[in-house]
């Protein structure tokens, strides 16, 4: 967020105020550099709220396909992952192929678009919260041809 306040010096008054939250999800580029994603903006500091609802559309630059890696991983755990829990799409939205459902701590595959988009997305419900998820990601050259299984090729 930028904010620029200006004011000249002909009449002075009590200026204004402002407040902001910070919300999860949203649409992101992935570049050649390595960009980072937080499951909530205090990670590090504190445990995610309750129930999240994110969802982050990353696109690769130029049509170019997209790496995600998760570095750290904790989200509630249970059996079937049905609390709180973190899907990755291969494509924008949940109708593409559902590369997989996560919780707990052990950190997931990494992962690689077959098109220019990844969608990640974090529920949480109203009870347990831990420390949540942080990932890498970043746009990789290798052309996109609607015959080629990537996911195949990368052993996912």
């Amino acid at each position: 967020m930028y904010l620029l306040f200006k004011s000249d010096a002909s009449v002075q008054r009590k200026g204004f105020r402002a407040t902001h939250t910070t919300v999860c999800g949203g649409r992101l580029l992935a570049l050649r550099e390595m960009e980072h994603l937080y499951s909530h903006a205090k990670y590090g500091d504190q445990n995610y709220d309750n129930k999240e609802d994110c969802d982050w559309i990353i696109q690769g630059l130029n049509d170019h396909r997209v790496r995600l890696r998760f570095l750290t991983f904790e989200v509630e755990h249970e059996q079937d992952c049905g609390y709180d829990y973190v899907e990755v799409y291969d494509g924008e939205d949940d109708s593409a192929k559902n590369l997989g459902k996560f919780c707990g701590n052990k950190v997931p595959p990494e992962f690689y678009s077959s098109g220019d988009t990844l969608m990640v997305r974090f529920r949480s419900d109203d009870t347990i919260n831990t420390k949540g998820f942080s990932a890498a990601y970043t746009a990789f050259d290798a052309p996109i041809d609607e015959n080629d299984d990537i996911m195949e090729r990368y052993h996912l």
